[in-house]
């Protein structure tokens, strides 16, 4: 069941990659080797899109506030059919699509400069070629983007949107005109809703859910229009230095920091303020779980000299400053918020396992479970971990007892809870190596057993081999 495809050549160390995204993907590696620019390239890829600002560029600003005011007065006046306002809506998505591509070629060049810290896109392609591609591919097209010069471009591949508009256009659009809700159904059972009492909440629905939503339809890319946090490597050391000033500092000092940097610092702040408000959702026994393996009592926010501040309780009976609290806890806290979010949908997350003894991990790879389960969130994250694997692997093979109920209610007996069990079908993983000046990615098998642990297997023999060599000589 994967989203989409993304397809690379000549960008950066890949000379050749196909990555099959699922809502669980895991690049496994040593370092150095391009874990975390292929991560980035997927939170950059979500950046491109900026709703309505994007549409007034793609139709011109006359011609966009009469196509979606038309549309809005249709739907708050009246005086169309469901059907009507159905046809109305296609006719400006046939549109919107077709010029999407232009959208990404006037977009992505700076997204991805901003994302990288690069002087210029060239520096993203593999040295000694001339050129790099990077490709969106799914059910009804392919997106590709083309790095040349300097300079991003992108153009659609054997894009079929009428075939994908009337994939999605029985029963499209449902008004209910007393209540004023629109609700609108685009493929793969999403459905999406909000209510409408004036031409504004129109031209928002359209532009930020409706669009990008008919785009998703076509490349199966969703990131875009969806919720998303990237939670950066060196978490607790950026956590430490840079949050307690993030409140004080100015827009232009924030620009000095890397674009991923401040938007973790942004979203992590954010996230904290849901949290204390109640917006999250996961098993309060879970949360207990990994709360317990850092000492955590209590987070509460405190004002100081009108900053509001994160304290954390510790097992001590202590209150220690989010900046100044254990290393741990300040690498795991965004991640177990990010995780339990009810409005995240994409998450991105290098290294989780950073800082984090093995009970923490295991306590950690329940949440990831409960969220990719329960929550549907969508998790791409790079790691080191053989024990992160191995945790992993243990939810999907517990997989094999769902539906069999005498059998599920033994996992409790070894502390697993139904619902943080991870169908196979939902992971994809992929294992990293250097093979001459080329980086080659191996696409793991999913089975019952979860992910092929070889890779950490041989790593572990080939230390066995040392010990036991040491300990001949040493007789």
């Amino acid at each position: 069941m994967p989203h989409f495809v993304l397809k690379l050549k000549n960008y950066g160390p890949f000379s050749s990659f196909d990555l099959v995204v699922k809502p669980l993907t895991i690049i496994i590696g040593r370092n150095s080797l391009g874990k975390s620019m292929l991560l980035y390239l997927l939170w950059g890829l979500g950046n491109i899109y900026r709703g309505e600002i994007d549409l007034r560029k793609i139709y011109g600003d006359e011609a966009y506030i009469e196509k979606i005011n038309r549309i809005s007065r249709y739907i708050i006046d009246g005086g169309l059919s469901e059907k009507g306002v159905q046809d109305l809506l296609m006719e400006f998505m046939f549109e919107a699509v077709k010029s999407f591509d232009k959208l990404v070629t006037m977009n992505l060049g700076e997204v991805l400069a901003k994302t990288y810290g690069v002087n210029s896109l060239d520096d993203l392609v593999k040295r000694g070629e001339r050129e790099a591609t990077i490709s969106l591919r799914g059910p009804y097209g392919e997106l590709e983007i083309t790095i040349r010069n300097g300079k991003a471009e992108a153009s659609w591949i054997d894009v079929a949107i009428e075939e994908a508009l009337a994939d999605i256009a029985d029963n499209m659009v449902e008004y209910d005109k007393d209540k004023k809700i629109l609700k609108i159904n685009i493929g793969d059972n999403k459905l999406l809703a909000m209510s409408m009492q004036n031409y504004e909440d129109v031209r928002l629905f359209v532009a930020e859910k409706v669009v990008p939503a008919v785009i998703e339809h076509i490349i199966g890319f969703s990131h875009f229009h969806e919720d998303k946090v990237i939670l950066v490597d060196g978490r607790a050391g950026i956590m430490r230095a840079l949050n307690r000033l993030y409140s004080i500092l100015t827009e232009q000092q924030l620009a000095f920091l890397s674009m991923v940097d401040r938007e973790f610092l942004r979203k992590t702040r954010s996230l904290l303020e849901d949290y204390f408000v109640g917006e999250y959702d996961v098993e309060t026994d879970l949360l207990k779980d990994i709360y317990r393996e850092f000492g955590i009592l209590d987070i509460v926010p405190r004002y100081e000299a009108g900053i509001r501040k994160i304290y954390v309780k510790l097992w001590t009976g202590i209150y220690q400053s989010l900046e100044e609290s254990p290393a741990g806890i300040r690498e795991i806290l965004p991640l177990v918020i990010s995780l339990i979010s009810t409005r995240l949908k994409n998450i991105y997350v290098e290294e989780p396992e950073a800082h984090l003894h093995p009970g923490a991990i295991w306590a950690l790879s329940k949440i990831i479970g409960y969220a990719v389960s329960q929550r549907k969130t969508n998790i791409y994250m790079t790691t080191h971990s053989d024990y992160l694997v191995y945790c992993i692997n243990i939810l999907i093979q517990a997989h094999r007892v769902i539906g069999r109920k005498h059998l599920q209610e033994e996992l409790g007996k070894i502390n697993i809870d139904p619902r943080v069990v991870i169908d196979p079908d939902t992971v994809s993983a992929y294992l990293l190596r250097r093979e001459n000046d080329n980086v080659v990615a191996d696409n793991l098998v999913i089975g019952e057993e979860g992910i092929d642990e070889k890779h950490f297997s041989d790593i572990i023999t080939e230390l066995a081999v040392r010990r036991e060599y040491i300990d001949t000589i040493a007789r």
